[in-house]
């Protein structure tokens, strides 16, 4: 019986097996279910995205695990830069309301 979590060679091999199977040749759609459920794994809570805590609501070991487990979802993903990993995941920070950005 193969792990529930199976290692990160197989995820890859996984993800890339699921996007061959789809009619459609471009595996974007699945990015986003893939990238929040990664999170999820390596962080233990959800995204912001699916609901979860922002940076700027977290203790400083958090937030650290946060932008460790970003950095690894982006360069899974290719990309290497956290600023991608907003689009999949949600914005770190909370957007800042009219009143804060007016003070």
């Amino acid at each position: 019986m193969p792990p529930l979590y199976p290692g990160k060679e197989n995820l890859t091999c996984l993800f890339n097996r699921s996007a061959r199977r789809r009619t459609t040749p471009n595996p974007r759609p699945l990015v986003r279910p893939y990238a929040q459920w990664r999170y999820k794994v390596l962080t233990g809570w959800s995204c912001p995205a699916a609901g979860g805590p922002t940076v700027d609501t977290m203790t400083p070991a958090q937030a650290a695990r946060d932008r460790a487990a970003r950095l690894e979802i982006s360069h899974e993903l290719g990309h290497g830069r956290l600023d991608v990993t907003d689009t999949y995941l949600g914005r770190r920070f909370a957007p800042m309301t009219h009143k804060e950005s007016a003070a």
